[in-house]
């Protein structure tokens, strides 16, 4: 009885795990497929949930989240009136070679991703440093 207690939990964390890696692949393929739209700050209020988007913007303020891991970049204004929030996660924190609250903060980036939302506000989740980047703005 504890074997087959045992098969069947193997089973179903398997199946949860390609489940998961899957819809991954597909939500990663489907953005690489999309074109993007090329926005400012002020095009966020029109930007869709799953809209893939190159967004330009200074990064306002940022914070690191000791207790979840979390970096949150304030794009358009200082938290809590931010347009949107870029959020890097512990992993992938790990991947820039500077601490990026700090790296981006009051500079003018494009960022590259898929608008998402969390409690009820706009975001895009980056996962790898090679979705922002530092914008040169000519002087006039």
């Amino acid at each position: 009885m504890k074997r087959l207690f045992l098969i069947a939990l193997s089973l179903f964390c398997l199946t949860s795990y390609a489940q998961t890696t899957t819809t991954e692949r597909i939500v990663t393929a489907k953005a690489k497929s999309l074109p993007f739209k090329v926005i400012t700050t002020d095009d966020i209020a029109n930007v869709k949930v799953g809209d893939s988007v190159l967004l330009t913007s200074k990064v306002y303020s940022g914070k690191f989240l000791d207790n979840t891991g979390l970096t949150l970049l304030n794009l358009g204004a200082d938290y809590p009136n931010q347009l949107l929030t870029v959020v890097i996660r512990g992993n992938d924190r790990k991947k820039f070679a500077s601490v990026p609250e700090e790296l981006f903060k009051g500079k003018t980036v494009s960022i590259d991703g898929i608008v998402s939302e969390y409690k009820g506000r706009k975001q895009i989740v980056v996962t790898n440093p090679e979705q922002i980047k530092f914008k040169i703005i000519p002087e006039k």
